[in-house]
């Protein structure tokens, strides 16, 4: 009889001891980095600005977000921080965006607010 109280009480102590470890910082590291890749898939890769023609109709300037520092391959987003050196990739997504702000203005317009509420989130301004 004992030895089933111990056995218990044994019991019941292994099962209470178990811990949780919560690191917070590893956890906002994970949040950053995850985010990050989020913003860096949805991101157009070009800047849409909306002017004033001389006839008073808006006019969309579009132009690419990646530049180029002297003595580097690197093209840099200035967007989402986004490092390639594919001429290819840039050119495709200019293509396709341009193609879906031709089709669709809003969703374009949506897709940029979505990208700078994740950029607020980051601190990316």
């Amino acid at each position: 009889m004992m030895d089933i109280v111990i056995g218990l009480t044994l019991g019941i102590g292994a099962t209470l001891t178990l811990r949780v470890v919560f690191n917070l910082n590893d956890y906002l590291e994970r949040r950053e980095r995850r985010l990050r890749e989020k913003l860096q898939r949805t991101c157009p890769h070009f800047i849409v600005e909306v002017t004033e023609g001389s006839d008073g109709h808006r006019v969309l300037l579009v132009k690419s977000s990646f530049s180029t520092y002297p003595g580097t391959f690197n093209c840099i987003c200035s967007r989402c921080g986004c490092i390639t050196q594919n001429k290819y990739l840039i050119e495709e997504s200019y293509k396709r965006w341009v193609a879906k702000l031709n089709s669709s203005s809003k969703s374009v317009f949506d897709a940029y607010e979505k990208q700078d509420r994740l950029r607020k989130k980051l601190d990316f301004f």
